[in-house]
């Protein structure tokens, strides 16, 4: 609930960032395609410790 209220992210994308968080030992980043995460990928970096990567930048490595 604290990062819907922070980041205003819809509750299905919400969703997929808190089981990241879980995860996050476990991952190198969350990749995505969604704009709206992308946009708030630094809020979303500082809540949660989780990196977000765009599929793009991900296809150039």
């Amino acid at each position: 609930m604290r990062m819907a209220e922070k980041l205003g992210l819809r509750a299905l994308d919400l969703l997929h960032i808190a089981y990241a968080t879980l995860m996050k030992e476990e991952i190198d980043a969350f990749i995505t395609g969604d704009e709206e995460i992308l946009e708030e990928r630094d809020g979303i970096k500082n809540i949660s410790g989780v990196e977000i990567a765009s599929v793009q930048e991900v296809a150039k490595i």
